[in-house]
């Protein structure tokens, strides 16, 4: 059940508190747990923007509503230039710096992590990014949490879809704000990106 899911991840990180870090929990709800980040300190929008070239999220082209093609292909060419950046990048190091201080101490150090996150893009009037899928089918493993974290406000309607407990028939959403991230179970429970 997802209590069985809630308990489970709360646990691990009540184990270790939050001594190292400054995440705080925000909301726990299931198989999810939402925290909040300095954004401060932290400036992954800002460093997103400077990857991407511009100076303000409105700068980033909208898709076409009647060309969902284009805007799919449009949110491909900025995946893409995302995954070229170096790891020496002041996002890929921000990214590094964020696991080892703030996500690290919540399992008591003991993590491995994807050392280039994967960052996409979705831009306004486009398809989902991603279709209903548990990670574990493509890659295999099944030892690790995921963590969304948008760099936008993003209501309801647009967030992320996540079963509500494994093999359920319904679906978890809730809006998110910048600064904050969910950590949830992607290796297990399906999910997906709606239309935006």
């Amino acid at each position: 059940s997802s209590d069985v899911c809630s308990s489970d991840l709360m646990e691990t990180i009540g184990q270790f508190g939050h001594s190292g870090t400054s995440l705080a929990v925000a909301r726990a709800d299931g198989c999810f747990v939402t925290m909040r980040y300095d954004t401060d300190r932290w400036a992954f929008a800002e460093q997103m923007r400077a990857a991407l070239g511009i100076a303000s999220w409105d700068d980033l082209p909208e898709g076409d509503p009647a060309d969902p093609a284009a805007a799919v292909e449009l949110n491909r060419h900025y995946r893409r230039t995302l995954a070229q950046l170096p790891l020496e990048h002041p996002l890929r190091r921000m990214y590094q710096e964020f696991v080892v201080a703030e996500i690290a101490p919540l399992f008591g150090g003991h993590v491995s992590y994807t050392e280039t996150a994967v960052l996409r893009v979705q831009v306004a009037h486009s398809p989902s990014i991603s279709a209903l899928h548990r990670d574990v089918d493509y890659t295999g493993r099944w030892d690790y949490i995921n963590a969304w974290v948008p760099l936008v406000d993003v209501p309801v309607e647009l967030g992320l879809r996540v079963e509500s407990s494994f093999d359920a028939p319904t679906v978890w959403t809730q809006g998110m704000t910048y600064g904050e991230l969910l950590l949830f179970d992607g290796t297990a429970l399906r999910h997906f990106s709606p239309a935006n």
